[in-house]
């Protein structure tokens, strides 16, 4: 059984109604300048899980409410 890995940054900056920019801007040099910019056009190749807790508390942060792993990652069993 194959599986996917979706990547669900952009949606959900878009849903909470945060932009790259700002999300970048109150990470403050805590993630490199352009991590979240990149994140927000296409997935990571390899992901270093120490840069997306950040990314996701500093997320969680300005969105009022703890932001879930499955919010960001899916496993996806239907491209078989």
């Amino acid at each position: 059984m194959a599986a996917v890995i979706v990547w669900k940054f952009k949606e959900l900056l878009e849903r909470e109604g945060v932009t790259a920019y700002r999300l970048q801007t109150a990470l403050g040099g805590k993630v490199g300048p352009q991590t979240v910019y990149r994140w927000a056009r296409k997935a990571p190749d390899k992901l270093d899980l120490g840069v997306l807790r950040v990314v996701l508390e500093e997320l969680s942060r300005l969105i009022g409410r703890s932001v879930r792993l499955e919010e960001v990652l899916e496993l996806d069993y239907s491209h078989e």
